[in-house]
This record gives C-alpha cells, sequence and structure tokens, in this order.
C-alpha cells in the first residue's frame, strides 16, 4: 500500500503481493500461457483497422435493481487484448461468477461451456476470498447470489465489463497548444519496456483520455520515507493514430500493472494540474440489502417477476464441496479463445475497479521523474 509520504494523495490501501504473489500460481506457467496468445499479431491488426476505438470502456454496476446490457451499449462494440479480471467476494455469502455471451445466456466465468453457471463448482466465488480470471476486454460478467441447498442462481449482485480505463472526463476547459510535439530523446519521458517474466494474474490494462488536452501518466512510486512520480505514458489526442499502443499522439496506452499501483495523470501543458489519480484495485462483490428487500416484496406480490428474477434452472452437475481456487491454470489459449469468440477476440478474464481521486492544481512534486523498477 501507499506510504506515509504519499499521504496527500488520499490513496486506497491496497497490497499486491496477496493477488500476485508465487502463491497464487505456477508463474512459470502463466508466462508461458501468456505468451502463446500471440498479442503481437493482435495488436497488429488492431493497428490496421482502428479496432480499438471499438473495444469500450470498462464499467462496474453494483447492487444492479435493473440489469443493463453491458455488451451492446454503442454499435460496433468489440472485444480487445487479452487481460485478466480480479474479482473478490466482500459480502456475507457465496456468489456465482458467471460469463455472459453475446444473446445474453450466462456460462460459467470459468468453464465457458457450462450452463446453467451454478452447475460448475469453480464458478463459486465464497466470501473473503478472490480470483483472477482470464478474459479479453469487452467481455461482461455477473455475480449472483447462490441458494446451495436448492443450488438456485438470486439476483445479480454486480455487472462487471473489463475494458479501457477512462481518465479526464471531468476536465473539458484546461488549456493547451494546437500541437501536441513528442519530445524526442528526452530521458524523462520514456516508457518502460514490457516485461518478460511477469508475475501472477499480471494485468495490461489500457487507458483511454476522456480530457480536452493531452495528459502525463506518472507511476506514483513509494517507499517509507519518499513520495515519487515516474513518467510511464502519454496520452494524446489522435483517437485514430497510427499506433494506437506506442505513438505519442494517441489517446490510448497500454501498461502492465498490479492491484495496487496508483498513478496520477496531469496537464501536459500545465504538469502542476493534476487531473486524476487512479489506484488499481479488486472488483469487489458486496451484500445487497436492497435487492434483498426486493425480492422479499416480489414473493408477496408478483410470482412473474419472482420467475423473471430466479430463473429457475435445474441442477447439471454433482456439486462438489470444493475449497476456494484462487485461480484457475493450465487452459489452452486457443481453446479458450473459441470458447469466448464473440466477433474477432476471445478468452477467460480481467478488469479493475478503480479508486479515482479527482482535483486540480496540485503542486507537481520536486523530485518527479526519478527512476523506478519497471514493472
Amino acid at each position: 500500500g501507499p506510504s506515509a509520504a504519499c499521504e496527500s494523495y488520499g490513496l486506497p490501501n491496497e497490497h499486491s503481493s496477496i493477488y500476485h504473489g508465487d502463491q497464487v500460481c505456477d508463474r512459470k506457467e502463466y508466462n508461458s500461457f501468456k505468451q502463446r496468445f500471440n498479442r503481437n499479431l493482435k495488436y497488429k491488426e488492431m493497428k490496421q483497422t482502428q479496432h480499438i476505438n471499438r473495444v469500450p470502456n470498462q464499467k462496474s454496476v453494483t447492487c444492479p435493481l435493473q440489469v443493463q446490457d453491458l455488451k451492446h451499449e454503442f454499435q460496433g462494440q468489440s472485444d480487445g487484448y487479452d487481460t485478466v479480471w480480479i474479482v473478490e467476494n466482500t459480502s456475507s455469502e457465496p456468489v456465482i461468477l458467471s460469463f455472459v455471451k453475446d444473446d445474453g445466456i450466462e456460462y460459467s466465468a470459468i468453464h465457458p461451456t457450462v450452463t446453467p453457471p451454478q452447475s460448475d463448482p469453480d464458478a463459486i466465488l465464497y466470501p473473503r476470498t478472490f480470483r483472477g480470471i482470464r478474459t479479453f476486454d469487452g467481455h461482461v460478467f455477473h455475480a449472483r447470489t447462490w441458494d446451495a441447498e436448492a443450488n438456485a442462481l438470486g439476483p445479480v449482485v454486480l455487472q462487471h465489463r473489463t475494458g479501457l480505463i477512462p481518465v479526464g472526463q471531468k476536465f473539458q476547459e484546461l488549456s493547451c497548444p494546437a500541437q501536441d510535439i513528442e519530445p524526442l530523446n528526452d530521458p524523462n519521458f520514456q516508457r518502460t519496456p514490457p516485461a518478460l517474466d511477469r508475475p501472477c494474474n499480471h494485468m495490461d490494462i489500457g487507458f483511454r483520455n476522456m480530457a480536452n488536452c493531452p495528459l502525463h501518466g506518472y507511476y506514483i512510486q513509494s517507499n517509507a520515507t519518499s513520495c515519487q512520480e515516474k513518467f510511464k505514458f502519454h496520452l494524446g489526442m489522435n483517437t485514430n493514430p497510427k499506433d494506437f499502443m506506442w505513438g505519442w499522439d494517441s489517446a490510448t496506452k497500454f501498461e502492465g500493472s498490479f492491484v495496487g499501483h496508483s498513478f496520477a495523470f496531469r496537464s501536459a501543458a500545465n504538469p502542476s494540474i493534476l487531473v486524476e489519480t487512479i489506484t488499481l484495485q479488486p472488483t469487489r462483490i458486496i451484500d445487497c440489502p436492497e435487492l434483498k428487500r426486493k425480492v422479499q416484496t416480489n414473493k408477496v406480490t408478483t410470482v412473474a417477476m419472482l420467475q423473471d428474477v430466479f430463473a429457475s434452472i435445474s441442477d447439471q452437475g454433482n456439486l462438489v464441496d470444493a475449497k476456494q481456487d484462487n485461480y484457475r491454470l493450465g487452459e489452452n489459449p486457443s481453446l479458450i479463445m473459441a470458447l469466448f469468440n464473440q466477433t474477432d477476440a476471445a478468452a477467460v478474464a480481467n478488469a479493475t475497479t478503480l479508486s479515482h481521486r479527482k482535483r486540480g492544481g496540485s503542486p507537481i512534486h520536486a523530485s518527479s521523474f526519478v527512476a523506478t523498477q519497471s514493472f
């Protein structure tokens, strides 16, 4: 978590080792799995077609009184890069995690050929446990309450769509030059090369500039005595760049990161203006008392509405007393791609609920631009 030296940022306290330590996965297998996705081929395809503009921003809906269609919020919405979605159950009851396909049918989020999802014991997420799910940007997931005795699904308590993180939406009146000139050969603005040996549940996070001016993204590096910002990437204004990932003018950038990592976004024209800080966190499932009250009311007032909520489904598999497995490993990437394929993407799950803190006018730290270890 952030050190005392970073208190002025107001960052939440998250611990990366819980979600990314070697106890979570077989690290060698995990890295081998990631390499087999051939991300370079996907990058070339997306660069040629401007596909990045069809990949949605991530979105979470907690305790929805009415379930939304997150898969078709705009015409042409499509899937993007593979990623990891870390979801944690902080509620008092077990839930079922489901993957929502294009037709709205829910499958197990862990084994996406299995439906109904509660017939897969691996889809159960018990209280005080988490799971890292391999997936693609643009995929949609539900968490539902679960009656273990009847093996019946209850209401949706969480909807989540993986995707890019929007930055600076509330900053539409920044001042900046007409041209966004790249500072070539300036070591203060060099990007960190991608890591080859990645920790468990390593997340490839896409950021999208929604402000009216270019922004710099800095990693907030903290230790016991200091708090410093290290330049990581520039978010330009061009939504149709030659290179959406590496081009200076591109409004999107991707960065490898972990739970607990925090980023400061500042006006590129005036870095003293802090637009937003974002800390990567798990998507957390909470208790939804309002939904419970709604179900109680439904039981009294209308059977038809209750059936719509619960969609009674028979048990199609033997539920076993399985201990919670915090991670899934060893799946074949090509199989995952086939199972999850909805348009031109594929596979299993990522995204993070974010802690946003918006301010405008914090002075930039004098110790900015110091070196940091690559992550």
